[in-house]
């Protein structure tokens, strides 16, 4: 597919957006119309402690995420994979990234993750609710998921433990509801 043509999730954005708020800065936008957009963050050069602009006090930086826990991440894009699992790891999550279902079950033969947060179709093999279905048959209570579809049509019955999300997916929303499956997890332990 021609890069052109390629329509991303809005999570790099977002992750910047984070970082900056992270560091005290901002983020500024320079756009021309049909020349393109330059996203830019200006930080201060220093040999001392970080700062930020509001009276040298340190900027806090606690996760979103208070609910930590691991996470077997499953989509066959790798830019978002990448930028998820970047997302994700910022708040301290341990994501186990999989490009693909054979990939995520290699990865379930090594640990039973928290959470599975998946594309809903990824690839021409099974199904993602293949890969929970092992999850919860390998662990002892049952693995909650987070399924991800650019596809409208799609139904699916939710629990406690399944969620479908439709891309495009605001960050905030994504960590927000992976911080509730956590805490639902944990208190179904």
């Amino acid at each position: 597919i021609p890069h052109r043509l390629r329509r991303g999730l809005g999570l790099g954005l977002s992750i910047v957006q984070r970082i900056a708020t992270m560091l005290g800065t901002h983020v500024d936008v320079q756009s021309t119309v049909g020349q393109g957009t330059r996203f830019s963050m200006s930080l201060p050069v220093s040999d001392a402690a970080a700062t930020t602009g509001n009276g040298g006090q340190v900027a806090d930086i606690r996760p979103v995420i208070d609910q930590q826990g691991s996470i077997l991440l499953i989509d066959d894009d790798p830019a978002v994979l990448e930028a998820t699992q970047l997302l994700l790891s910022l708040e301290g999550m341990d994501v186990t990234p999989a490009a693909s279902l054979s990939q995520a079950y290699a990865a379930l033969e090594s640990f039973t993750p928290d959470l599975i947060i998946s594309d809903f179709h990824v690839g021409p093999e099974d199904s993602a609710f293949d890969v929970v279905d092992k999850a919860n048959a390998l662990a002892e209570h049952p693995v909650p998921a987070i399924f991800i579809t650019g596809d409208t049509s799609v139904s699916l019955a939710e629990s406690d433990s399944i969620k479908l999300m439709t891309k495009p997916v605001d960050t905030q929303v994504l960590l927000n509801v992976t911080q509730q499956m956590l805490e639902g997890r944990a208190s179904n332990i």
